[in-house]
């Protein structure tokens, strides 16, 4: 189905509670028993006016109702639920108790057909649409199969739920479970709706009804499951979905609904917790599909559309079924035990690369044992099918074995292109050898050696080639010729310039030593130099000493002579202060001589003694001595000498 996504919130799927939605639910049939759609849009042209004409107006009576319903402005917000099982199983009878529709329900004393075709109603309380489908294995179609089958398909693509109606007994059963319905289904499914894997599931509710409890619920579930799973795996699939699950398309649950009638009350609380899983369900839809409630009706129309042009519907009865089912089951069973000889062989081939001897003989003889066994086991059933599984047989059993025929051609490829290069470099390590005629030496062993292991990995009857893998070591070795050749063209023009290298680090070692002598004989005349360096350095020093001392020496003398000047110079002045000393004592001298001899003439004249005069004169004397020699005691003696009387002084 194209799934549509939904909020996890279970209260965005209810529109009112349960018991407040008192509006009566319509029933709309969305497909006849006629497998016709009683929707037609006006776009889509039908050959059939009379057909048109007749449903014209349900065009318009289902999006009023989606309106009605509430479903026209809720967006993506709502699930779609169906329900499938045999006929007179209680499934109309299930959805009313469900979602309180009110799909007709069997007379216990009739038990004929009452749901024809699949028809659409209303949840009571909730934003779900609700399909009844008509019941299989009813005695009105027969064998045929072919609504059946269709109508499955179409819930499974347009639901978000699909209920699986079982009764307890018929849990184990293959035709009572309509299995051979529902692998058809899966198979249809598949080839439609390939793209949808991993994108959207459908929930598969199982329904186990008047469930007694004396076999655990688990038991049932296994023995259901198992049968699922089994049908899914025997489905042909497509080459790119031949590893795919049945959890990649469907989620399961299970559920053992009791008696309605025998234990009500257990019933009913079921049936409530149902309702609330159902309006609940949220899958896993695909973001990229988004379908809301008004565009339904053509969505729906679109799906029923393309099933009705599928051929695959369109089954023979049960004799081919019966025969595909158990060509399938034989086919699976083949292909195992080959699987698991081919395995050992993959493994040596892609897991160590190592080549396998007579892998040819090998491969045929296991090809023909398989193909043997399927036939001894199918050929009871019918021809055609059996042949029809034969050559499917062939192919995939042809495309594994092809597998370890092109990785055992890969390794062997690559041990002839390893043997060339270990064959080459002995034969290049003897002496006297030709590089041209070891090379075709070793091309000639290796493409040999490729052969004979090419020829044996053959099978025959499959019209396998080597060739292009002979072509490609053929060219991988004329790319190591071409290599190998270019190598020694490398090394040729190596040693040359090694042998240039040698000469040229020959000619800088003689070079080095005599530079070494030269330098050896410049540290010799540096270190004489150094040596007479340190002797003039010294004998500079003790100049400096002497030199030092002479200033100093002369400094000391400058010193001492500026001290003797200053000594002089002071001398001097004291000299020329006692010539002025003395000139002015000798004035006054001479003033005292003449005052003396003025005296004596007045003394002369007035008697003065000679005495007197005489001690006035050593007065003066003494005064000169004093004055020349500095004595000041003796000049300050001089008043006193003065002051004595002419008696004394006499």
């Amino acid at each position: 189905m194209y799934p549509i996504p939904r909020s996890n919130n279970t209260s965005q799927i209810l529109t009112k509670s349960w018991d407040d939605d008192t509006e009566s639910i319509p029933l709309l049939q969305l497909v006849d028993e006629h497998h016709n759609f009683k929707y037609v849009p006006p776009e889509t042209k039908r050959e059939k006016t009379t057909y048109q004409y007749a449903y014209h107006n349900y065009s318009k009576k289902l999006p009023m109702y989606i309106g009605r319903w509430g479903l026209d402005n809720v967006g993506l917000e709502y699930n779609v639920v169906a329900i499938l099982g045999s006929q007179s199983a209680g499934k109309s009878t299930l959805l009313n108790y469900l979602f309180g529709t009110s799909f007709d329900v069997m007379e216990q004393m009739e038990r004929q057909q009452t749901t024809k075709g699949i028809w659409l109603s209303h949840g009571k309380g909730t934003r779900v649409l609700v399909l009844d489908v008509e019941g299989s294995d009813g005695h009105e179609h027969g064998d045929d199969k072919d609504f059946e089958r269709k109508s499955a398909l179409f819930c499974m693509a347009t639901c978000e739920v699909v209920i699986l109606n079982f009764w307890e007994h018929q849990v184990g059963l293959y035709e009572g479970a309509n299995f051979g319905t529902f692998r058809t289904v899966f198979e249809v499914n598949l080839e439609l709706f390939q793209n949808r894997k991993g994108r959207g599931k459908t929930l598969l509710m199982v329904i186990i009804r008047d469930y007694t409890g004396n076999t655990p619920l688990d038991n049932l579930k296994e023995i259901l499951q198992t049968n699922f799973e089994r049908i899914w795996n025997e489905l042909p699939k497509p080459e790119r979905l031949e590893g795919c699950k049945i959890q990649d398309y469907f989620d399961f649950t299970y559920t053992g609904l009791p008696h309605k009638i025998f234990v009500p009350e257990q019933f009913a609380q079921k049936v409530a917790q149902l309702r609330h899983r159902q309006v609940a369900y949220n899958g896993k839809k695909d973001p990229d599909v988004r379908i809301t409630a008004e565009d339904y009706y053509e969505y729906t129309f679109g799906i029923w559309e393309q099933i009705q042009k599928s051929k695959a519907i369109d089954l023979p009865p049960q004799e081919v079924l019966l025969a595909r089912h158990r060509c399938n089951e034989i086919f699976n069973e083949s292909f195992q035990v080959f699987s698991e000889s081919v395995l050992c062989m993959k493994n040596t081939i892609y897991g160590t690369e190592e080549i396998i001897p007579n892998l040819g003989k090998q491969m045929e003889r296991l090809r023909r044992e398989t193909i043997e066994s399927f036939e001894q086991k199918a050929s009871q059933y019918r021809e055609d099918v059996c042949q029809k599984k034969k050559t499917s047989l062939l192919t995939k059993l042809d495309r594994e074995l092809h597998e370890c025929f092109v990785g055992q051609l890969k390794n062997l490829r690559k041990k002839a292109v390893a043997k060339f290069n270990e064959d080459l470099k002995d034969e290049l390590s003897k002496p006297l050898h030709s590089f041209d005629t070891a090379v075709k030496y070793c091309m000639k062993t290796s493409d040999g050696y490729f052969l004979s292991f090419a020829e044996a990995t053959v099978v025959p009857e499959t019209g396998w080639s080597y060739n292009s893998e002979h072509e490609l070591l053929q060219e991988e070795l004329r790319k190591e010729q071409h290599q190998r050749e270019k190598e020694a063209q490398e090394l040729v023009a190596f040693q040359a310039r090694l042998r240039e290298e040698q000469e040229r680090c020959e000619r800088e070692e003689q070079e080095r030593r005599a530079m070494e002598a030269r330098l050896q004989e410049e540290r010799g005349q540096r270190e004489q130099e150094h040596q007479e360096r340190l002797a003039v350095q010294a004998r500079l020093g003790d100049e400096q000493q002497e030199s030092k001392r002479a200033e100093e020496e002369r400094l000391y003398l400058e010193a001492c002579l500026q001290r003797d000047q200053q000594l002089h110079k002071q001398e001097r002045e004291e000299q020329l202060r006692m010539e002025d000393a003395t000139r002015r004592i000798q004035g006054e001298l001479d003033q005292k001589h003449r005052e003396l001899i003025e005296l004596q003439i007045r003394n002369r004249r007035s008697g003065f003694s000679l005495g007197r005069l005489v001690g006035f004169v050593g007065a003066a004397a003494a005064a000169t001595v004093a004055i020349v020699t500095g004595q000041s005691e003796l000049l300050a003696a001089i008043p006193a000498i003065l002051s004595i009387p002419s008696t004394q002084q006499q």
